[in-house]
């Protein structure tokens, strides 16, 4: 199941927006969180979407700037016990998304 990111819902300019993000194993709840390190990440920061930490749902309205871009975004998944590499040890590297803003 490795692959190089994950495609989420396709996103329109100036439309509210919502998708959950994907956690599997470790000891819930999670906590997600983006990683700033990620070079990939480019327009994400103006895109006007942000991470919900808790429920794992990256959600906001979408700034018309945005419009033609595909975000690119890594997030971080820590379980209850603080382990950081949830996903990847059943071979899942989901932790770069992608949403196409139309």
């Amino acid at each position: 199941m490795n692959v190089d990111s994950f495609a989420l819902d396709d996103a329109h300019a100036n439309k509210p927006y919502g998708a959950s993000l994907f956690a599997m194993g470790g000891t819930p709840p999670y906590n997600w969180r983006e990683d700033a390190s990620y070079s990939g990440r480019g327009d994400f920061d103006l895109s006007g979407l942000t991470i919900d930490q808790s429920s794992g749902i990256v959600r906001g309205t979408l700034f018309n700037s945005a419009s033609g871009k595909t975000l690119k975004f890594r997030v971080v998944v820590q379980d209850a016990a603080g382990d950081t590499d949830v996903n990847s040890r059943y071979g899942v590297d989901w932790t770069v998304y992608t949403i196409t803003v139309r």
